[in-house]
């Protein structure tokens, strides 16, 4: 049987329950959205291409960069080189980033070609046949080319392995950086033609 006092107890206790509820709730509510805001502002300025990088897009008296529609071609001016490089960026990040890596191995004789991935990556943009058409249809674009060594950064080099295994561009090799590593590549090159 309950008396008065702890009937007037229960509701004081049911008041404060009731009172420190919503205000829980929207802690929770505020942090996660907090959290989200922050996450996807680092995410956009921490994976954007630099300034140099944009700047290694613009041919030049050595090097000849052209677009095209998923992918971004480096070849030097002079010279017929019969080995290329296919090259996959990481996730999340912003393909022109890689540039100035990829002009300077066309500035070394090597053409390179630069796949922009779907959704960088991201959200299962790396998933599929997509990416892989897509390093495929780049390759096409240098006829001169005899082999491929397919590389990659991050997920990048998931990708390349997976289209070293297709023997479709006749890749020389496969190479991945960073820490997703896959067994191909830790293993020996991959040998196509």
């Amino acid at each position: 049987m309950l008396t008065y006092h702890s009937r007037a107890i229960r509701i004081l206790m049911t008041k404060r329950a009731c009172g420190w509820w919503p205000r829980i709730q929207r802690i929770w509510i505020t942090t996660g959205i907090s959290a989200t805001v922050v996450f996807v502002t680092w995410s956009l300025l921490a994976y954007r291409a630099s300034g140099p990088a944009r700047d290694a897009l613009v041919s030049d008296d050595r090097v000849e960069v052209t677009r095209g529609a998923h992918h971004w071609t480096f070849q030097a001016r002079e010279g017929a080189p019969r080995i290329g490089l296919l090259f996959y960026p990481g996730a999340l990040v912003n393909p022109v980033a890689y540039a100035p890596l990829l002009r300077a191995v066309a500035a070394a004789g090597f053409p390179a070609v630069l796949v922009q991935v779907p959704r960088r990556a991201a959200l299962g943009g790396a998933e599929g046949a997509e990416p892989l058409i897509r390093g495929i249809d780049a390759t096409r674009t240098l006829d001169g080319v005899g082999s491929w060594v397919v590389a990659g950064h991050s997920r990048g080099g998931e990708i390349a392995s997976r289209l070293a295994r297709t023997n479709a561009p006749r890749s020389s090799g496969s190479r991945s950086s960073a820490h997703r590593t896959p067994a191909i590549s830790a293993s020996r090159p991959v040998v196509c033609r």
